[in-house]
């Protein structure tokens, strides 16, 4: 078995729903999501899920969650285990007032 640390990262640039990573072919530990908000101006929400595709139901880690102006939050305090497939979605109130950091283990 072969192991990867990756990072991905998100500017949430719209307010729809927005895939960062998705565990093609591997089994992923995401070790942490960190979400900061970067507007000067207001104290925005998010929402971050885990889309389990074999049960295609998305599972929500936090949800509407207000982050103040200028400041930054860890999603996850131990590690999640995502199956081949999973995804982490991000759905911002506003666009482009978040940046979110995924950093993942990838057992393939």
């Amino acid at each position: 078995m072969a192991n990867t640390y990756k990072n991905k990262f998100l500017d949430a640039s719209n307010t729809g729903v927005l895939d960062i990573y998705t565990a093609t072919g591997v089994t992923a530990i995401v070790q942490s999501i960190h979400v900061a908000n970067i507007s000067d101006a207001s104290n925005d929400n998010i929402t971050i899920q885990i889309y389990d595709n074999g049960a295609s139901t998305a599972y929500k880690l936090i949800s509407e969650v207000i982050i103040p102006v200028n400041t930054a939050f860890n999603v996850v305090d131990r590690p999640l285990v995502l199956e081949a497939s999973d995804k982490i979605q991000v759905q911002a109130e506003e666009a482009d007032d978040f940046h979110v950091t995924v950093s993942v283990l990838e057992i393939s």
